[in-house]
């Protein structure tokens, strides 16, 4: 049951994230502190209505919305707890993404969860390809299915500290001012906590960290994040043990990078 929970609750994410242009926000009421207190604490600033959950979203960008930065480099490391293949013990696997990101074109360097390969791909215009022995060979749909599936994972502990975090402070990230957002949990009132996974919205036990803003554009610039939940097996729904996620995310070089189809 967590386990489908988590996934509505990323889709969720997702959506309010698409609406974030439309109300100013991740969709929740802003001058709310108890509902978004990342929004509140810096209320009547040019940054007021901040969404920390969807400042990732922005950097991505979508098929009917650009991203807020022109060109960036991105590396993130992203370990996410689930159960094994038989569902009686919890496994942590770790997925290490690198890319160069200019406009829609992506070069990638992706090793999947599980995995120790890594593998080099391009998105181009309509066309993809991977790298092979050092030379392109086109694919349909395999290297942008890689970079979602990233993104994807990250939107979860993203979205968590976006609902529970308060301004702590500034910073810059490569040249550019940051507003950072931390949340620690063992701060938060246990009822609070558990009412948000009472209700389905944020299945964890424990979450600390924090997400660097771009002032100027609200996308994201940084992040880290440790997390634990509860693991269930998919068939019984038992929780069958509590898994450590794991979020590292550093976006530099903003409007300095070129992507080129591959020779």
């Amino acid at each position: 049951m967590k386990q489908r929970v988590r996934i509505f609750f990323i889709l969720l994410a997702l959506l309010l994230s698409g609406c974030a242009s439309k109300t100013g926000g991740s969709g929740m009421n802003t001058d709310d502190a108890t509902l978004a207190p990342a929004a509140a604490v810096v209320a009547g600033s040019a940054r007021s209505n901040i969404d920390v959950g969807g400042a990732l979203n922005l950097v991505i960008g979508t098929k009917d919305r650009a991203s807020v930065f022109t060109s960036y480099h991105l590396e993130s490391t992203l370990t996410a707890p689930q159960a094994s293949d038989d569902g009686t013990s919890v496994v942590e696997s770790t997925m290490v993404v690198k890319a160069d990101v200019q406009g829609s074109n992506v070069h990638l360097f992706y090793t999947a969860a599980g995995s120790t390969k890594t593998s080099e791909g391009y998105i181009v215009g309509d066309k993809e390809y991977r790298m092979t022995n050092g030379k392109p060979e086109e694919m349909m749909g395999q290297i942008a299915l890689s970079w979602a599936g990233w993104h994807l994972g990250a939107t979860f502990p993203f979205s968590a500290v976006g609902a529970l975090a308060t301004l702590t402070g500034t910073d810059t990230v490569d040249g550019r001012a940051a507003d950072v957002y931390s949340v620690d949990s063992s701060t938060i009132d246990p009822a609070t906590l558990e009412s948000f996974k009472t209700l389905g919205m944020f299945p964890i036990d424990s979450i600390k960290g924090s997400i660097w803003i771009d002032q100027q554009t609200g996308g994201a610039l940084k992040a880290m994040v440790d997390y634990t939940e509860d693991i269930s097996n998919t068939q019984t729904d038992k929780v069958i043990g509590v898994g450590s996620g794991h979020l590292d995310l550093l976006i530099t070089q903003v409007g300095q990078v070129s992507v080129q189809a591959p020779e």
